[in-house]
C-alpha cells in the first residue's frame, strides 16, 4: 500500500522590512550639495551653511568622522517613531522657524542625541541665547515652536516622536523644549537610542513595534523624576490650547462664518486673549486661512476626478474662486493648477504608500496626530 504523500507546505513568509532611506553625498558635486540638502530638509526646517561650497578638503571639515568627507543620512520609520541617523564634514544650522512650523504644520517633537563632535552643538531661542549640548545628552525640542540648531562637523541621531503619544504617558504636562533629561534615566535613554539605531537597518515590522513602545517608555520614565519640580510653563498650555484650536477649525473648516467670534464663543475666550495667542502663528485670519489650505493642498494632490476649483473655494469658505486662487498661491508660491506638478508633500496626514513616495517628510506627515 502506498503511503500517503504528504502536501508541500509553503515556506514561511518573512517578516516584512522596515521602510529605510539611505542618503550619500559621494557622487555629488561639492558646489550642488547645499543646494540638495536645503531640499532635503525644505519642506519642515531651514538650513544655514557656511560661506562658499562644502569641500571635504576645506579646514571645517572633520578629519576623524566616521563618514569622511561624505555627508550621510539614515532614515528608519520605526512605528509611531521616525528616527534619522546623520554624519556631516562642515558645520551649519538647522532651524525651525516661524514660516516653516506655519507651512508645515508638522506637530511633533524632535529627540536630538550627539554622537560625535569636535565642541557642544548649540541650541538658540528666537531671542538668539544660546546653550550648549553635550555628547551623548538627550535633548528634546518642541517642533510647533521656533528654534536654532547650531552643529559642528560630528555625527547625532535625531527621534521624531508624535506630541500625543508621548504625552498621554506624562504624569503631567510638562514644557519639554530645550529639556535633557539628567542622571542615570538621561544616560540609559542615550543608550537606548544608540542600540536602536543600530539594530534598526535589520529589524522586522513586529520588533519594530515592540522597541517602539519601549523608546516611549523609556522617554516618560527620563522626564517623570522632574515633572514634579519643573513649573506647568504657560507656553505649554498655550500650545496645547492652540491645539484644541486647530482640532475645532479642521472640523469646521467649509462654514464660512469660522473666525474670531465663533473661537471666542466656543473656548470661552476674550478677543484679546484670542488674538494674544494666534499672534504667533500669523493672528486669526491667518491661523483659520491656512488650516483651509493646508487641507485643500491635500485634497488636489491626491489623485481623483476632475476638482472644480470653484466648488472647492465655496466647500471651504472662501469667498469667491479668485480670492481663494491669489491665497492658495501666496502661500504655497504655485497655483492650485500646479499641485500635481509639485514635490511638496501634503501638509495633511498619509497613507504609507503616499509617505513612501514622499521620503522622511511624508513619515513626519504620517505620523501627524490631528
Amino acid at each position: 500500500m502506498t503511503p500517503p504523500t504528504e502536501a508541500p507546505t509553503e515556506p514561511p513568509a518573512e517578516p516584512p522590512a522596515i521602510q529605510q532611506i539611505v542618503f550619500r553625498s559621494d557622487e555629488l558635486p561639492a558646489a550642488q550639495l547645499k543646494d540638495h540638502l536645503r531640499e532635503r530638509f525644505s519642506a519642515n526646517f531651514e538650513l544655514d551653511f557656511p560661506r562658499g561650497p562644502l569641500d571635504p578638503q576645506e579646514p571645517h571639515a572633520s578629519p576623524d568622522s566616521q563618514g569622511g568627507g561624505s555627508v550621510e543620512h539614515r532614515g528608519f520609520m520605526l512605528g509611531e517613531l521616525a528616527m534619522m541617523q546623520r554624519s556631516f564634514f562642515f558645520s551649519h544650522s538647522v532651524l525651525r522657524t516661524s514660516a516653516s512650523i506655519r507651512s508645515s504644520q508638522v506637530d511633533h517633537y524632535c529627540l536630538n542625541l550627539p554622537l560625535r563632535q569636535a565642541s557642544p552643538f548649540a541650541l538658540r531661542d528666537p531671542s538668539g541665547e544660546a546653550r550648549g549640548v553635550k555628547l551623548r545628552t538627550p535633548l528634546f525640542l518642541d517642533m510647533s515652536r521656533p528654534y536654532r540648531m547650531d552643529f559642528v562637523p560630528g555625527e547625532d541621531i535625531s527621534v521624531f516622536i508624535p506630541r500625543d503619544a508621548l504625552d498621554a504617558l506624562l504624569p503631567k504636562k510638562v514644557d519639554l523644549h530645550g529639556f535633557s533629561p539628567q542622571g542615570i534615566s538621561g544616560r540609559l535613554l542615550g543608550e537606548h537610542l544608540c542600540a536602536l539605531a543600530t539594530a534598526a537597518p535589520v529589524m522586522t515590522q513586529p520588533e519594530v513595534q515592540a522597541a517602539a513602545r519601549a523608546t516611549f517608555c523609556m522617554m516618560a520614565a527620563s522626564v517623570a523624576p522632574t515633572v514634579e519640580s519643573m513649573a506647568l510653563a504657560r507656553p505649554q498650555f498655550e500650545q496645547l490650547f492652540i491645539r484644541q484650536i486647530k482640532r475645532y477649525v479642521d472640523a469646521n473648516l467649509g462654514d464660512s462664518t469660522l473666525g474670531a467670534e465663533r473661537l471666542c464663543a466656543q473656548f470661552g475666550m476674550s478677543r484679546s486673549a484670542l488674538y494674544r495667542l494666534l499672534e504667533p502663528v500669523g493672528g486669526v485670519n491667518t491661523f483659520v486661512r491656512e488650516r483651509r489650505l493646508g487641507a485643500v493642498h491635500a485634497l488636489l494632490a491626491a489623485p481623483q476626478k476632475r476638482i472644480y476649483l470653484a466648488r472647492v473655494a465655496d466647500d471651504f469658505g472662501f469667498k469667491s474662486a479668485a480670492h481663494f486662487s491669489r491665497a492658495f498661491r501666496q502661500q504655497f508660491g504655485y497655483s492650485p493648477s500646479e499641485v500635481g506638478s509639485q514635490a511638496m508633500p501634503s501638509m495633511a496626514p498619509v497613507t504609507k504608500a503616499q509617505a513612501a513616495g514622499q521620503g522622511f517628510a511624508g513619515w513626519l506627515n504620517q505620523l501627524q496626530k490631528h
